[in-house]
């Protein structure tokens, strides 16, 4: 009896398990169907929504927000390209911006926004020419990050900075510009970036020349030397402090000053004249130390002749040193300026600026 009474148990617990079981099946067919049913449902929804702003959200109305008017409303609407009764929906918006800004090259950033049912708004910011580059027909004016603005400019605004180091090779308003050396573009825009990110307005030159020497002229009397182009965000991190603490100090038509922050973890300021004073020195001890000692004694003594009773030129050499960070006279290397060719100071040059 016993057997019997647990055979009848388990074929109905088989019975409920397999009941149970049918249940569930048929549930998660319902919650499938529901799923289908909802995704089909918001298909349609899209499918007459698209149909719907195909064929009735069209752009009749064209807004331009044009706070620094250099381009006219009428000449941006016209190079934004946006067809009469064109689709909202599919309105390119990158593409109207690429459009506007490669037909106004001051014109720097654009956005685009739709406005249900038949508004497109344009906003306009304008850039401006930091950098120049001189070339046969005149100066290249760029952007700061390499756009060119204009082309064959005879003058250039005081703050714009005039780039050295590598020769253009295309410029076309609206592009980038090209140069002989693929990589200076990098370099510049990098160098730029820098100072740009430190809030100086006032770079009045860069010059590239020597990747091994860069030198970035400040306010035009300033010449800031890095070295290399390895660790410049963290070299003039260093360096803002006394840049700024010589522009204070020196008013217009102030005598030009180096900061060198070739080492990295020192600023260095010297005057020009006072660099120019050290390599003469450097030159002229090179010239005696190639005499023999009785040239040497001729040559001295012909020196002293023509002096008038006066001190030697190197009485000023302690006059032009300004002020010097960190400076110590046995670790300066009278040779580091002797291939240091970097002059600012011509006075066509100047009358440009």
């Amino acid at each position: 009896m016993k057997r019997e009474k647990k055979n009848d148990n388990n074929v109905e617990r088989t019975k409920t398990e397999r009941m149970k079981s049918g249940a569930d099946r048929r549930k998660q067919k319902k919650r499938r169907a529901e799923i289908r049913l909802g995704l089909l449902l918001m298909l349609l929804i899209l499918i007459i929504g698209a149909v719907f702003s195909i064929f009735f959200f069209k752009a009749k109305k064209v807004t331009v927000v044009n706070e620094a008017i250099r381009y006219s409303n009428a000449e941006i609407e016209a190079a934004a390209g946006i067809k009469e009764d064109e689709s909202l929906l599919l309105l390119n918006g990158d593409a109207v911006a690429a459009r506007i800004k490669k037909a106004l090259p001051y014109i720097g950033k654009v956005t685009v926004k739709r406005h249900i049912p038949d508004e497109v708004v344009i906003t306009v910011e304008y850039t401006k020419a930091t950098l120049a580059v001189e070339t046969g027909g005149g100066y290249v004016l760029l952007n700061s990050e390499g756009k060119v603005l204009q082309t064959g400019v005879s003058r250039i605004a005081d703050y714009t900075a005039v780039v050295y180091g590598s020769n253009v090779t295309e410029a076309v308003p609206g592009q980038t510009v090209s140069f002989e050396d693929d990589e200076f573009l990098g370099h510049l825009t990098d160098l730029v970036s820098a100072f740009e990110a430190h809030g100086f307005t006032n770079v009045t030159a860069y010059d590239l020349n020597d990747l091994t020497d860069v030198v970035v002229e400040v306010n035009f009397f300033i010449n800031v030397r890095f070295g290399s182009l390895s660790k410049i965000k963290d070299k003039l991190d260093f360096g803002r402090a006394t840049i700024e603490d010589v522009l204070k100090k020196n008013g217009a038509n102030a005598p030009k000053q180096v900061v060198d922050l070739t080492y990295g973890n020192k600023a260095i300021v010297r005057s020009q004249n006072a660099i120019e004073a050290s390599k003469e020195a450097a030159r002229r001890a090179k010239f005696l130390e190639s005499l023999t000692p009785e040239e040497r004694a001729s040559y001295e003594a012909a020196e002293n002749g023509e002096q008038t009773g006066e001190d030697g030129a190197d009485d000023d050499y302690d006059d032009d040193y300004d002020y010097d960070y960190d400076y110590d006279d046995d670790d300066y290397d009278y040779d580091y300026d002797d291939d240091y060719d970097y002059d600012y100071d011509d006075e066509d040059e100047d009358e440009d600026w």
